[in-house]
């Protein structure tokens, strides 16, 4: 779980935890750089293999395409955490 206060990519400092499932936790996030609340999906530390690692970019793009979805804002996915950020309502 990810502190209060935590900062990834440069940019999405964490609120609190929204949810969590098999592939990873979800976070409600403020993006400081364009000045919103988002959600920010990080992979769980024991699916950062390749493999899961690989599955978790090829996601963004297709569930951003889903028109119940916001689109995913482009993020710094090479750190550890891995996260990927929609806009949160």
């Amino acid at each position: 779980m990810l502190a209060r206060g935590i900062l990834l990519a440069g940019r999405f400092e964490i609120e609190r935890e929204a949810g969590s499932g098999g592939f990873g936790t979800v976070y409600r996030a403020f993006d400081r750089r364009d000045e919103r609340a988002v959600a920010v999906k990080v992979l769980h530390e024991a699916r950062r293999e390749a493999a899961d690692a690989a599955r978790f970019a090829r996601e963004a793009p297709v569930t951003a395409s889903r028109p119940s979805v916001t689109p995913l804002t482009p993020s710094d996915a090479t750190q550890a955490s891995m996260p990927l950020a929609s806009q949160s309502a």
